[in-house]
């Protein structure tokens, strides 16, 4: 815990973000994807795997945009930077780890931004009871050949949720109900890109007893929206998130995956 606390003193990120507890959650999940590298070893050789399939499928080769890069961890730099001209990594911060690893690639660039389109200014709005419209911000997007959104569905709403829930003038019921939209704008703005277009999410989170093998928990990370027609079967796995006692002393979670392609 003071390492992190060290890294959050230390680590040059806009305030705003900090404030909301972005910077926070990054770190978490960088010392977790540490502790965790081997049990969460599967899952990334399979997001990469399916990345590299969609990169090769591509008939351009002009420029790939990754939704939600993080921290690297599902994404295969190297076969993309080969593949494209410009590679083009969105979210809405850049850890240092991050920074450092594209250095040594000429044609990938960095672009901070928020997906959603609604933090800017969340806080006031919430407080005085509005929420703001999900925009679906794509940088890029428009123009580029291949398009991944990469394991940030779910984790769209994480964060604005919690700055409207601390504005205090509004009802869980509203929250839901916009949680739901956040996750249908971005995929809505997916199936009308013109190019080639990868979508990885997680769905669920479901937690298992390890003595019992029964299902204590189940949870709907997309906040009960469907997912689009696929362009061809998509391929699903499970992510074993939090093997126990990560975050139950019996309990162990993991995610439902599903991976494919939107659009051809």
């Amino acid at each position: 815990m003071l390492v992190e606390w060290v890294k959050h003193t230390l680590i040059r990120c806009p305030p705003a973000l900090k404030q909301a507890g972005v910077l926070y959650d990054l770190i978490a999940l960088e010392s977790r994807a540490r502790r965790l590298r081997r049990v969460w070893q599967p899952h990334h050789e399979t997001c990469r795997r399916l990345i590299e399939g969609w990169a090769a499928q591509t008939p351009g080769r002009d420029c790939a945009v990754v939704l939600g890069s993080g921290l690297l961890l599902e994404i295969p730099l190297d076969a993309l930077a080969q593949r494209f001209r410009r590679v083009v990594l969105v979210d809405l911060f850049h850890m240092p780890s991050v920074q450092r690893a594209v250095r040594r690639f000429p044609g990938v660039e960095l672009c901070a931004c928020d997906l959603t389109g609604v933090l800017d200014g969340l806080a006031d709005a919430a407080e005085s009871g509005h929420l703001p419209e999900p925009q679906a911000v794509f940088p890029e997007a428009a123009t580029a050949d291949l398009v991944i959104s990469a394991n940030c569905l779910s984790q769209l709403s994480l964060r604005p949720a919690v700055v409207a829930w601390h504005g205090g003038a509004l009802l869980p019921d509203q929250i839901r109900h916009w949680e739901r939209a956040l996750v249908g704008a971005h995929l809505a703005a997916l199936q009308a890109l013109p190019g080639v277009v990868g979508l990885i999410c997680d769905t669920a989170r479901i937690g298992t007893d390890d003595r019992s093998g029964a299902v204590q928990e189940r949870y709907d990370l997309l906040h009960g929206v469907s997912l689009p027609p696929w362009a061809a079967e998509p391929e699903q796995w499970a992510w074993r998130v939090a093997p126990a006692p990560e975050d139950h002393r019996q309990i162990s979670y993991h995610h439902t995956m599903t991976g494919g392609l939107v659009r051809r």
